[in-house]
């Protein structure tokens, strides 16, 4: 309905076209024979232009449905391919696509920042989706964040450009594990420290997740190497990680439902 008047506001002008016209053809109607002739056409003339217009908002709305559809679609596919990848990448031969310990919840986003040094995220999926806190989020290109926050119908996410946020992760071609944090500036990067200088490391390396939490299933992209340091002590890299996700255009993610995560968390405690 607020489509539909944001429409008719839009093109007012028109509207108001419309209605002088309909009130000039009342005036003219009882006037003479030629007056009435020439009214029919016109009448006729805006009936089909009015039925026209009239059919283009219908099927804009009706394609507007239709691609909601497809980017829903397009989601559960998303959702499978990055499945099996994790599942693919895996030791585990427990972890089969039709039987995983992962699901994905497919949002929304309905709110993001990334010009402060603690970002958050709000998606349009929450509790009634079996969404709750403590969840990972990522998109179909990397991870997001994690959820901090839900109710009824939405979930807040502490975004990975998040200055108190940490991840797990770890170098793709050797297992090298460390931790990912944001420095607070650029959106795009990432650093990750904790690399003992005893593995080998090139630019271009892919970054992971390392699975050693419940938020997010080990091996889903996170960024590749940009640059690298030796730190003072010559023990550990400073590796600075371009991120595959575009925060700045972030629209469509997962939230991550790990099932054994309650009995991760009994042992825990």
């Amino acid at each position: 309905m607020q489509q539909i008047i944001n429409a008719i506001l839009k093109n007012r002008n028109f509207f108001i076209y419309i209605l002088l016209l309909l009130f000039s053809i009342i005036f003219l109607q009882n006037k003479s024979p030629y007056h009435q002739s020439k009214l029919r056409e016109i009448s006729l003339s805006m009936s089909g232009t009015l039925l026209n217009f009239r059919n283009t908002y219908q099927k804009y709305f009706q394609l507007k449905e239709i691609n909601e559809e497809l980017v829903h679609e397009n989601l559960k596919l998303k959702s499978q391919l990055i499945k099996s990848e994790s599942i693919r990448s895996s030791d585990n031969p427990t972890l089969e696509l039709g039987n995983s310990k992962i699901n994905l919840i497919p949002a929304r986003v309905v709110k993001n920042s990334i010009g402060s040094v603690r970002n958050f995220i709000i998606v349009d999926k929450g509790e009634k989706d079996n969404v709750k806190t403590e969840m990972g989020v990522i998109s179909a290109d990397g991870i997001v964040g994690i959820t901090n926050q839900t109710n009824q119908y939405f979930a807040s996410a502490v975004s990975l450009l998040h200055r108190d946020l940490n991840i797990n992760a770890k170098l793709k071609n050797n297992n090298a594990f460390g931790s990912l944090y944001w420095p607070g500036y650029e959106s795009n990067k990432m650093i990750l420290s904790d690399i003992p200088t005893i593995n080998s490391i090139n630019i271009g390396d892919t970054i992971v997740t390392g699975g050693m939490s419940a938020y997010f299933p080990k091996n889903i992209p996170i960024g590749e190497v940009s640059s690298f340091s030796i730190l003072p002590s010559k023990r550990y890299y400073e590796i600075e990680v371009i991120l595959f996700t575009n925060f700045s255009t972030l629209d469509h993610v997962f939230i991550v439902q790990n099932l054994e995560k309650p009995y991760l968390d009994q042992i825990s405690n």
